[in-house]
């Protein structure tokens, strides 16, 4: 018999559903929501989910192996690099089950269901993976909650914050093609022989601040919240806060975001600003 969950263990838990039939994305949305999930998302397609994970910090994933283009085990291995904490529950017809076999000692997948699976089945899959790791994903929730309430004072703030020590206390700040007017917050980014300003927030301008203070080195997650946010966090829940001012920053420099030529992730140890080598004067 179908376990029945009366009401959500999490219902501030974000979940993705990932599935190339828009029937079946349809039906689970609607009923997780009935269900009383307040946060439900949808993809359609490997790269579409990327996306997704890349700008927002998903607690599960719902993931369909067997999809055209990129199939659930590369859309599974690149969402491990962007969100190690992701909690991952596989859809397989029985011609994918040694691939969600597979899946399942990658770490991050917690249980799977054969399609066409039940709404009952899918939601009690989902209780059983959120219940493994409800306080640790309460904490986050609590953690990313007040450290946004104390963004947003800082920016309501008619009060000038002051510098975190370790960044310098000049106004102008240089760095290859970037200077940095840290009281207007303002970037001037000369490349490809056009100038353009750009409006920074006051984490942004922070962050890239301590990044041009160290072209080239590799920054942690925990070190920038640290240094250039005045937070002391473990590296994972630093990872949390950091990301999204990163994604933001990159959204405002990057000709391409997803393939960024300033702002680099170097897997499993943080963030580097590289600079473009200078160009030769004539003569």
């Amino acid at each position: 018999m179908e376990q029945s969950i009366s009401a959500p263990l999490l219902p501030e838990a974000r979940i993705l559903l990932v599935d190339d039939e828009p029937h079946v994305l349809l039906a689970l949305g609607r009923g997780l929501r009935l269900k009383g999930y307040n946060y439900v998302d949808e993809a359609r397609s490997g790269q579409e989910a990327l996306d997704k994970l890349t700008r927002l910090p998903y607690d599960l994933m719902m993931l369909d192996i067997r999809m055209p283009g990129m199939d659930g085990l590369e859309v599974l291995q690149k969402a491990q690099a962007l969100r190690p904490n992701l909690l991952v529950v596989i859809l397989t017809g029985h011609a994918a089950l040694d691939s969600a076999v597979a899946a399942l000692k990658s770490g991050m997948v917690v249980d799977y269901l054969l399609k066409p699976a039940s709404l009952e089945q899918v939601d009690s899959a989902i209780h059983k993976a959120l219940r493994k790791r409800v306080a640790e994903i309460q904490q986050r929730h609590s953690l990313e909650a007040a450290i946004a309430a104390l963004e947003q004072l800082k920016s309501d703030s008619p009060v000038p914050q002051s510098k975190p020590a370790a960044l310098p206390a000049e106004r102008f700040q240089y760095a290859g093609p970037f200077s940095l007017d840290r009281e207007k917050r303002t970037l001037t980014l000369n490349d490809d022989m056009q100038t353009r300003s750009i409006t920074l927030t006051q984490s942004e301008e922070s962050i890239l601040a301590l990044l041009m203070a160290h072209p080239g080195d590799v920054l942690s997650s925990r070190r920038i919240a640290r240094e250039a946010m005045n937070y002391d966090l473990s590296e994972s829940e630093a990872k949390t806060i950091v990301h999204p001012h990163i994604v933001r920053l990159r959204r405002k420099l990057e000709k391409d975001p997803k393939r960024p030529a300033f702002i680099r992730t170097v897997r499993g140890r943080g963030y580097l600003l590289a600079l473009p080598p200078p160009t030769p004067s004539g003569g």
